[in-house]
C-alpha cells in the first residue's frame, strides 16, 4: 500500500481544506448546484459517539454556513436500536429511511439500485481509496469515509507488566497469553457476547487466504469451512485461543470470565486496563481512549499499540485494508441534491474519518492516528479487500449465516464437537450454492 507511507509522513499534519482552514469552503467547491441545496434532510448514522460529543453539530452548523437556505440536517443515531443493521433494514423495507444513509456490509450489491441513488455526478470516485467497493455496472452508489486497518490493539503497559513484547508469531501469541493471564488480565477479548464484533473473523478469512477477493472464489467450493480452508483455519485459530485460555471464555464453553454484553461494558474493560488485546481495527483506538477519559483511568492513546495479528509462525504480518460503511443517498429521498451536498461535505470537508479513528478514504485527507505509523514500521503485507459479490451474499443468507454480523460464528466456536460443527456449516453452504 504505497499510500500508507504518505499517511505516515503526514500523520501529524493539518488536513488540507478541513474545517478551520485558512480558506473557508464555499458552495462553489462542492459539485452540486447550490440553488438546489435547501430545505431539510435526515441522516441515519451508526456513529453515535460523534453525535453525542458534538462533532456532528459542529459539522451541520458549518454546512449551513455554506448553504444558508438549508433549514436543518437532522442527524439521527440509532443507539436506541440494539442492532443497527437490522433496524436499518426495517426502515429500508418501510421505504422511509431518510436522505443520507449508510450502506451496510450485509446489503447485497443486487439491491443497491433499489435502495440508493447513483452518485457519479459528485465525482468522489476520483479521490476515494476504494471507489469501486459500492459500485455496480459503472454506477457509484456510495463512498466510504474511512478505511479500516484490521490489526490488534494492545495495552503496552500490561505487556510491560508481563515482561513481554507484542508477539510476532502464532507460537509466541499463545505464550504471551499465558503471561498476561498470570497478571490477572484477560489476555485477548473476543467480545463474543456482543455478536457484531465477531465480524472481524469474517474479514480475517481474506488474510488467511492471502486474497482480498476470496469470497468470490468460495462460490466454487462446496466445503469452504473445512479445517484446511481459509474459513476453517480462521475458526480453528479462534477455537484454539479459547481452548488455550487466551480469551474471556472458558475452554469450548459459554462465557466464564467478565464477558461483555454491550459495547459500553466491553470498552470499560479495555479502558480500565483489564484486557491485553482485542482485534477490532484502528477505529477502536479512539473508542478506548474516549472511554478511559470518561472513567478517569489515566489510559491515553500512547498506552495503546497496534500490530498485525500473528496468524502463523512466518514472522511476516498481514493486515487487511477495507472500507467502513459507505455513505449513500436514499433512492426515496425527496431532497437528493441537498443530500448529495452533505454527503460530499462529510467525505471531503468534515474530518469525519479521523474523528472516528479511521484512515481517511479520501486521498487528499491525511491520517492523524499515530498507531498507523507504528503499524507501517512493522512492514506487514497489506491486503485490499474486494466487495463481496451479490451471489456470495445471497448464498450466506440461504445458508442461514449472518455474514458480517457474526453471531453464526458462535456455534462452531462454542460447540462441544468442533469438527461436527464445521461439517454442518459445509453442508448448509453446499446446499446454498446448489451443490446438493
Amino acid at each position: 500500500m504505497k499510500w500508507i507511507s504518505v499517511l505516515v509522513a503526514l500523520a501529524f499534519g493539518c488536513c488540507p481544506g478541513a474545517l478551520g482552514a485558512a480558506e473557508p469552503w464555499k458552495a462553489a467547491d462542492i459539485p452540486v448546484d447550490p440553488a438546489l441545496v435547501k430545505g431539510s434532510i435526515t441522516y441515519f448514522t451508526h456513529l453515535a459517539d460523534l453525535v453525542a460529543d458534538g462533532h456532528f453539530k459542529k459539522w451541520v452548523d458549518e454546512f449551513k454556513k455554506i448553504y444558508p437556505n438549508v433549514e436543518n440536517v437532522d442527524v439521527k443515531d440509532l443507539t436506541y436500536a440494539p442492532d443497527y443493521r437490522g433496524h436499518m433494514r426495517s426502515l429500508m423495507a418501510s421505504g422511509n429511511y431518510g436522505d443520507v444513509v449508510e450502506i451496510m456490509d450485509n446489503v447485497s450489491q443486487s439491491d443497491f439500485e433499489i435502495f440508493y441513488e447513483p452518485l457519479n455526478s459528485i465525482g468522489a470516485q476520483k479521490t476515494n481509496r476504494f471507489p469501486d467497493y459500492f459500485s455496480v455496472n459503472g454506477k457509484y452508489y456510495g463512498f466510504s469515509y474511512g478505511v479500516n486497518a484490521e490489526a490488534v490493539v494492545y495495552n503496552k503497559k500490561l505487556f510491560a507488566k508481563a515482561g513481554i513484547e507484542f508477539p510476532q508469531s502464532r507460537k509466541d501469541l499463545f505464550a504471551a497469553c499465558k503471561k498476561l493471564r498470570a497478571t490477572g488480565a484477560i489476555p485477548f477479548i473476543l467480545n463474543v457476547g456482543l455478536g457484531w464484533t465477531m465480524q472481524q473473523w469474517d474479514r480475517e478469512v481474506l488474510v488467511f487466504a492471502g486474497d482480498g477477493d476470496y469470497y468470490r472464489k468460495m462460490l466454487k467450493d462446496d466445503a469452504p469451512f473445512a479445517r484446511d480452508k481459509p474459513y476453517g483455519k480462521v475458526l480453528a485459530f479462534v477455537r484454539e485461543m479459547i481452548d488455550q485460555g487466551c480469551t474471556e471464555l472458558g475452554p469450548a464453553s459459554p462465557a466464564r470470565i467478565g464477558v461483555p454484553t454491550n459495547w459500553g461494558e466491553s470498552r470499560q474493560l479495555m479502558a480500565s486496563g483489564k484486557v491485553g488485546m482485542w482485534f477490532l481495527s484502528s477505529w477502536s483506538i479512539a473508542q478506548i481512549v474516549e472511554m478511559a477519559e470518561r472513567m478517569h483511568t489515566g489510559m491515553t492513546a500512547a498506552d495503546l499499540g497496534f500490530a498485525p495479528l500473528p496468524i502463523d509462525d512466518s514472522g511476516v504480518g498481514k493486515v487487511l485494508m477495507d472500507p467502513d460503511y459507505g455513505i449513500a443517498i436514499s433512492a426515496q429521498s425527496t431532497n437528493k441534491e441537498t443530500a448529495k451536498a452533505f454527503l460530499y461535505f462529510l467525505l471531503n470537508i468534515a474530518d469525519l474519518a479521523n474523528a472516528s479513528g479511521f484512515i481517511p478514504a479520501d486521498v487528499n485527507v491525511p491520517a492523524t492516528l499515530p498507531q498507523i505509523a507504528e503499524l507501517q514500521r512493522l512492514k506487514p503485507i497489506f491486503i485490499d479487500a474486494k466487495s463481496p459479490p451479490a451471489e456470495f451474499s445471497n448464498a450466506m443468507v440461504a445458508a442461514g449465516f449472518d455474514f458480517m454480523t457474526g453471531t453464526y460464528l458462535r456455534a462452531p466456536l462454542l460447540a462441544k464437537d468442533f469438527d461436527e460443527a464445521l461439517d454442518d456449516m459445509n453442508k448448509r453452504w453446499s446446499a446454498a450454492i446448489g451443490k446438493r
